[in-house]
């Protein structure tokens, strides 16, 4: 738990100093036609959890044995793609930069899995494009006030959670934690839109639980468990790209069309969108720990009932609308 404290502390001192800076150099995201809010908002702050992240698994890895050898990587992935994310906020990079970047960090954490771990080499590419498509996927999800940092949280737990049934290693349970506690200070500033974490802000996230999830289940962790808490994150992403390549779309540019968001256009507040799909997630994180603990393919196959009422939860709740 100190690990923890030490994070949010420092992710809030950060948070408090970073602001004026960023308003000070313009760091500002105007609403477009595409977008949530309704005014100017200062974005960026992602960078205060960033430095919690980094500073509080600084503290626990210079105290303990059993992280070994993925402290650092884990570090190092998380400041790397929090760093690109807040190139993108501060001075913007173009979109092939962008993949580059994305591309290389996910190479060389999948070359340092498969260094470490006994996998075979195809270990690389798998991880390089996992890295890729979870760091996209949170900052896809970024997208109305508190979304990502409900989820943070529900990812955080979920792996103290695992580490703490011994599903996988113990190292999980302070590690969540301080995921949960970095992301979690950000609410106060992020509650009603006063302020976005940015790309700095999503890209960490996405680095942190890729590298979770790399490293837990490389120490034995079962996968199933590791991944359900993305069960939500991962089918909007997904459903969404598939209807935009099926519709021929430029699905590569900004746009309006994720689930979360047509829940947004028919009347839900920020805050009810996110509580929504957070409840949804949580089901998700459960229903794979229970499912792997009970070693139950029908405990597996209830996974699908969050993420199908999610799918189906425009229409259904659309219908209820008064016309």
């Amino acid at each position: 738990m100190s690990a923890a404290l030490v994070a949010m502390t420092v992710s809030v001192l950060s948070l408090l100093v970073v602001r004026p800076w960023l308003v000070r150099t313009g760091v500002i995201d105007t609403p477009t036609a595409r977008s949530s809010h309704t005014v100017p908002t200062v974005r960026g702050l992602g960078v205060g959890p960033l430095l919690g992240i980094l500073v509080g698994l600084g503290y626990y890895g210079s105290a303990a044995e059993d992280l070994n050898s993925a402290l650092l990587p884990l570090m190092a992935i998380t400041f790397a793609f929090g760093i690109l994310g807040f190139i993108e906020d501060v001075r913007g990079l173009p979109i092939l930069w962008r993949a580059i970047g994305q591309l290389t960090i996910g190479t060389l954490f999948g070359v340092t899995i498969w260094i470490e771990g006994s996998w075979n080499v195809l270990v690389v590419p798998f991880f390089a494009l996992l890295s890729v498509g979870i760091v996209n996927v949170t900052n896809f999800l970024d997208g109305v006030n508190n979304m990502s940092v409900f989820h943070a949280v529900i990812f955080g737990l979920a792996f103290s959670v695992i580490g703490a049934i011994k599903l996988g290693p113990v190292w999980m349970i302070p590690i969540g934690m301080i995921i949960a506690a970095s992301f979690a200070s950000f609410f106060p500033f992020n509650f009603r839109g006063r302020a976005f974490l940015g790309d700095s802000g999503s890209y960490a996230l996405g680095g942190i639980v890729v590298g979770v999830i790399g490293f837990a289940v490389s120490a034995g962790a079962p996968a199933f468990a590791v991944v359900a808490p993305l069960g939500i994150y991962l089918t909007d992403a997904t459903v969404t790209l598939v209807r935009r390549v099926y519709n021929r779309e430029r699905w590569y540019l900004s746009h309006r069309s994720h689930i979360y968001h047509q829940l947004e256009d028919l009347g839900w507040s920020h805050t009810l969108v996110a509580t929504f799909t957070s409840l949804l997630s949580s089901m998700c994180a459960i229903l794979g720990i229970l499912a792997t603990t009970a070693n139950s393919i029908w405990m597996a196959a209830l996974v699908m009932v969050p993420i199908a009422l999610y799918i189906a939860s425009p229409a259904l709740f659309g219908a209820r609308q008064p016309r």
